[in-house]
């Protein structure tokens, strides 16, 4: 049975008190592109967090603008398009880069660090706590 109900509109984007709404962000909310990639924000993920789960990442709350992430997840979507999709993605950068996401030597991993250097490769862009294997522009 589909029950259909008129919602008056009041010129606002949200869904009124009393009909659902929770007066929260939405779980997931697209907040732009990153030089073609697609970025989302999602109040699930931990603060400070991102996660690059295919052609597309997305960030906690607030973090789609931090320049350590966006310097760095954007080249898995990079390894992604390069491996062919998930096929490969998953095996070799995603799966490896979740077990060891809270180990101290995550970032020199090298599922991690080509990321940097890919994005670098591609964009010029880096931040210093993103390490990368060359870097010609610092002579």
């Amino acid at each position: 049975v589909i029950s259909l109900r008129f919602v008056p509109f009041t010129g606002q984007n949200s869904v009124p008190a009393g009909d659902g709404g929770s007066g929260k962000d939405p779980l997931l909310n697209f907040v732009g592109f990153n030089r073609g990639i697609p970025e989302f924000e999602s109040r699930l993920m931990p603060e400070g967090s991102a996660v690059t789960p295919g052609p597309f990442i997305i960030y906690s709350s607030g973090y789609s603008k931090n320049k350590e992430l966006n310097t760095h997840e954007p080249g898995h979507v990079i390894q992604f398009i390069l491996l062919g999709g998930y096929r490969l993605y998953v095996p070799l950068i995603a799966i490896p880069s979740l077990i060891t996401v809270d180990k101290p030597y995550h970032n020199e991993m090298p599922w991690e660090k080509s990321a940097n250097q890919l994005w670098f490769w591609f964009t010029g862009e880096s931040h210093p706590n993103n390490p990368l294997y060359i870097d010609k522009s610092k002579k």
